[in-house]
């Protein structure tokens, strides 16, 4: 072979390997390049999934679901939220109540433009007030955290996108926010995968301070009320034991928007159920 031709085999060579790895690093599920593809801001992923959300006061009601105990115990709790998610001054107001109406707990949230949260906490019957009210604290009778109910860590203003991965046949951002409080909160990080086409949240992990997942919060479906989506149905588990309690959302309403029934929001197009695990 003439000598030449040999640079231009090597810059074939060349050109062939780099399209390979292009290729490779464009394949669907795995978290692109930043260096390929510009992603948007954890903060700017969160100020949208808040956006999707009702811009008034809604009230849920429904029930707090716990895994049977070894000796065959179990809890079911009664819940009410009225939730603001967005606006001047975000809010929610948690009541908590047994299988026969008595009121277990009760936490009103507001969260002040540019300012920490305040929070009333109140348990038993008759109520008392808790005099260090945090989010860290677990519910009564439950190994939950008010963190979990109220899902307090979108508010965490730290955080990062880190890229794009495929969950349950659904493309997601990948985002971690960081506590802004390390050395008191339970949590560290929690790590969120949020849907790239409804940009709502479905999934959640909870990271301790050594990187350790201990909570794994998973959204199984939405309810569109009006323009605006909220949750209906969520999942959470315990790790390493893996104890569950399931969030059934029946009934939603709000001043301006159609009241969505249990049995409305099993059928039609207002609902969105996200794929199980293959």
């Amino acid at each position: 072979m003439n000598s030449s031709l040999h640079p231009i085999l090597r810059l074939a060579c060349c050109l062939t390997a780099s399209l390979t790895l292009y290729a490779q690093n464009t394949t669907t599920g795995n978290p692109p390049s930043s260096a390929l593809q510009e992603l948007p801001s954890a903060r700017d992923l969160i100020d949208n999934l808040l956006k999707r959300l009702p811009d008034q006061t809604v009230t849920l009601r429904g029930s707090l679901k716990a895994d049977k105990t070894a000796d065959g115990g179990g809890t079911q709790f009664g819940i009410e939220m009225q939730i603001l998610a967005r606006g001047p001054e975000a809010r929610g107001n948690y009541l908590i109540a047994d299988n026969f109406g008595s009121p277990l707990a009760h936490l009103d949230i507001r969260r002040p433009p540019g300012a920490p949260p305040t929070l009333l906490l109140e348990t038993g019957s008759p109520p008392s007030s808790v005099k260090s009210p945090s989010l860290n604290l677990s519910l009564p009778n439950s190994d939950l955290l008010w963190m979990d109910l109220t899902l307090g860590f979108l508010w965490w203003t730290d955080g990062k996108t880190l890229g794009v991965q495929e969950i349950r046949g659904q493309s997601c951002y990948l985002v971690d926010l960081y506590s802004p409080n390390p050395a008191a909160d339970r949590y560290a990080s929690v790590r969120l995968w949020i849907d790239r086409t409804h940009g709502m949240l479905m999934l959640a992990e909870a990271q301790d301070p050594l990187g350790h997942v201990i909570r794994r919060v998973t959204i199984k479906s939405f309810r569109k009320i009006g323009e605006h989506w909220m949750i209906k149905d969520l999942e959470i588990r315990t790790l390493p034991d893996n104890h569950k309690t399931i969030l059934r959302i029946d009934s939603m309403s709000g001043a301006d928007l159609p009241e969505a029934t249990e049995e409305a929001m099993g059928n039609g197009d207002e609902s969105l159920s996200i794929p199980k695990s293959q």
